[in-house]
């Protein structure tokens, strides 16, 4: 290729590019390319869940052919709703979070709302930046893990005018709608379990109380349970891990069992602690449960799947944010604000074979 042939081509493209920036594709231009209507085109991008596939097909083949990107800042003006729900969680590393954020988003997907997810790291202050910078994108929903915020962003939430859900947990008065479980009384029947079979020198192992409330409530139920059911606790045997890993429940187990050695039984907060404790146990050589018994709070699939099978806590994970998605699609049609409620979905105790 000669410079001529270079230059000419290199013009014809940068042609191209002013051209598309002063000529950004319209949906009008989007129903022409596809061969349908405009409120088709409207309607594969806010409620795809009504177009046919094929339309939904040639639609989305237009908009690629074309170059066409929604803008969202001109829509939101338009119609008072941004498309947008933001979300608050503290980590993604923990499958709990992220499987009900994959609840949430295929509870959404039909009509055609997009995440904004942010991540905690489990700090009431960063929660609160968060939510501040959420709330600057105009959503039209805010989910909140929890219900121990900072006083700024409760009151951010609640002048927000749009619907906010506190999920994971329901031991305290929602700010707006709270989804989730009791954590404080799924850890007394899971100690009482503990007690029941015999077991005395009960140990703890969990995340750190400090900005969250959900182990606030695990380690309250678990003390109730003992002092209800008149089973002295240990003060040594409360081991509390940051962060929440694998690895740390190893480790914690072995600090126990060094301040302990008397322990019989382990309630874990978390499934990866007991994961993590039941590798230690497989590699000292300890038989769960005839030495040590291992209980888990909030547990996945993963707990089913190791030997042996882990007593837990199950609560609902996918199944929370699938039901955060129906009730805020449900209550789209409401007139007005609703009272302040909780939709308490449950949890239900497995007996594994660590008991």
């Amino acid at each position: 290729m000669n410079d001529d042939t270079a230059r000419k081509r290199h013009g014809k493209r940068a042609d191209q590019r002013v051209r598309t920036r002063r000529s950004a594709a319209r949906m009008e231009d989007v129903a022409k390319e596809a061969g349908v209507s405009l409120m088709t085109v409207s309607r594969a991008l806010h409620q795809p869940a009504l177009v046919s596939k094929k339309s939904y097909g040639r639609v989305s083949d237009a908009m690629i052919k074309l170059g066409y990107v929604r803008d969202l800042t001109a829509q939101t003006l338009a119609s008072k709703s941004s498309r947008m729900i933001g979300v608050v969680v503290p980590t993604l590393l923990n499958p709990v979070f992220s499987e009900a954020v994959e609840g949430l988003s295929d509870g959404l997907e039909s009509e055609g709302y997009q995440l904004l997810i942010a991540s905690s790291g489990f700090s009431l202050r960063q929660e609160e930046l968060a939510v501040q910078t959420i709330l600057g994108r105009r959503p039209d929903s805010v989910i909140v893990t929890g219900q121990l915020h900072s006083r700024h962003t409760q009151q951010l939430l609640l002048k927000s005018g749009v619907p906010i859900y506190e999920m994971g947990n329901v031991d305290a008065e929602p700010l707006d709608t709270a989804v989730g479980a009791s954590n404080s009384q799924a850890a007394h029947d899971l100690t009482r379990h503990l007690v029941n079979r015999g077991y005395r020198n009960i140990g703890y192992i969990g995340g750190h109380t400090e900005d969250n409330d959900r182990a606030m409530s695990r380690e309250k139920g678990f003390l109730n349970a003992l002092n209800a059911e008149g089973v002295a606790m240990n003060p040594q045997a409360m081991i509390r891990c940051n962060p929440v890993r694998y690895g740390e429940g190893l480790q914690a187990l072995e600090q126990l069992l060094d301040r302990f050695p008397e322990t019989d039984a382990v309630f874990c907060s978390v499934e990866m602690l007991a994961i993590g404790a039941l590798c230690l146990c497989q590699q000292r050589g300890i038989r769960v449960p005839d030495q040590l018994a291992i209980v888990c709070f909030d547990s996945g699939e993963l707990s089913s799947l190791v030997s042996p099978t882990l007593t837990r806590i199950r609560l609902p994970r996918y199944e929370l944010g699938t039901s955060i998605a129906e009730d805020f699609v449900s209550r789209r049609a409401a007139a007005g604000p609703l009272a302040p409620r909780t939709i308490n979905l449950g949890y239900r105790l497995i007996e594994g074979e660590s008991t």
